[in-house]
């Protein structure tokens, strides 16, 4: 058996980015994805197509002279108040597949909801407005760890979506 070449090493390594990504991931808790009421486990306890949001819903648009665009719906909210789903490394875009920064990624849906995320033309039916009741009928409230979203907040959201969510 001859002896290994010293020029013929093996070498490993480690990108210091890479492992603090992976450690911050396992300690972040705020965006709340890797709770269990947020995650795959609930797909059977999802509201039913006709399910509404509450006794309040409504599908009609508030201010039908006013067209509510997706850019103003991501700035406003999304961006402001939903970051672990428009962040690049955001938990709820890495692990749970919902990216709310692109009109694309919010009718793609995520894991969990899939396409029903957002429903165009029905409010009522779609679970991103579960997830922000205070009480919902599944999961945790939306924004995870943060205050509940402002009433003008969300029927702006309300009139994006009963718009087509264009």
């Amino acid at each position: 058996m001859t002896a290994p070449n010293p020029r013929h090493r093996l070498t490993m390594t480690v990108n210091p980015g890479a492992v603090g990504m992976g450690l911050a991931l396992m300690l972040l808790v705020g965006c709340g994805e890797l709770d269990p009421e947020v995650g795959p486990d609930q797909v059977m306890a999802q509201p039913a197509d006709d399910a509404p949001v509450d006794e309040n819903c409504a599908i009609q648009d508030s201010d039908p002279d006013t067209n509510v665009r997706f850019n103003e719906v991501r700035d406003a909210i999304f961006r402001n108040e939903c970051g672990c789903h428009t962040e690049p490394n955001g938990l709820g875009r890495l692990l749970g597949g919902l990216d709310l920064d692109t009109a694309e990624g919010v009718l793609a849906g995520g894991l969990t909801a899939g396409d029903r995320v957002v429903v165009p033309n029905n409010p009522c039916a779609s679970v991103i407005l579960h997830k922000l009741r205070d009480d919902p009928p599944f999961g945790s409230r939306m924004p995870r760890g943060g205050p509940p979203l402002e009433s003008r907040l969300k029927t702006l959201l309300m009139d994006w979506i009963a718009e087509g969510a264009q």
